[in-house]
């Protein structure tokens, strides 16, 4: 089951100030959208689709890895893999939801190691809002 909102709640403004529950529903809803013979087609990215919605599933994979205390080497590892395999939809479903629920459990104070610098909790929630919103 989708949540779609209280995601971040404790946070300042709450979610809504962050948006990023509704840009993964949103980045879902338009992945569905996608025809079976369509995930090969070319985007604006010079990638196919099925490259652009696998490097958001990796994105997702990467941001529960961190948001876990990972290491920026240990978050990124076996990242260059295909993580859609032959059910792109639920692939994607599932780290969407392991990305929720990681965000949610985040220690909020922690500094994360993320490959460009130590970052923030809230502007790891830009990065991946920004990710998010950018591939839709």
């Amino acid at each position: 089951m989708d949540r779609v909102d209280g995601f971040l709640a404790g946070l300042p403004g709450g979610m809504d100030e962050y948006g990023v529950e509704a840009a993964t529903a949103q980045f879902k809803r338009i992945a569905g959208r996608v025809a079976p013979t369509a995930w090969d087609n070319g985007t604006p990215c010079d990638i196919t689709v099925r490259e652009v919605v696998d490097h958001v599933v990796a994105g997702n994979i990467f941001a529960v890895r961190l948001l876990a205390g990972a290491s920026a080497a240990d978050a990124t590892a076996g990242l260059d893999i295909d993580h859609l395999g032959d059910d792109p939809l639920s692939a994607l479903a599932t780290s969407c939801q392991s990305q929720l629920d990681a965000f949610a459990a985040a220690d909020q104070t922690r500094l994360l190691h993320h490959p460009s610098r130590d970052i923030s909790f809230e502007t790891f929630v830009r990065f991946r809002m920004g990710e998010l919103v950018v591939h839709a």
